[in-house]
């Protein structure tokens, strides 16, 4: 596994530099790509990027939690959460068997 992690500035880079554009255009992109990609989850749609991956919400019922620090038995409350599922394409990519 890679220690390094590439953040979003740093995709912002990248994706003007391969396009042509500026950064400040690619940073406004950027940001409306992800703002949509959060309406729609936020109204209950799936989100899906063929090739890439699916993104949904998933609703976590409430649950009884462990503070592993001290055994004490707390109450977890329900919340959504995220579920991000790659697509074939990333999943073949990462997969890959060398030769």
């Amino acid at each position: 596994m890679a220690d390094k992690v590439i953040n979003r500035s740093e995709l912002i880079e990248k994706l003007a530099q391969k396009h042509n554009l500026s950064p400040a255009m690619t940073a406004k992109i950027f940001k409306t790509l992800l703002d949509t990609i959060m309406l729609s989850l936020n109204q209950g749609q799936r989100v899906e990027i063929r090739g890439f991956g699916s993104f949904e919400v998933r609703y976590r019922k409430p649950r009884k939690a462990r503070n592993p620090k001290t055994g004490e038995v707390l109450d977890a409350a329900g919340k959504n959460k995220i579920y991000f599922r790659a697509g074939k394409e990333m999943h073949s990519a990462l997969n890959k068997k060398s030769s």
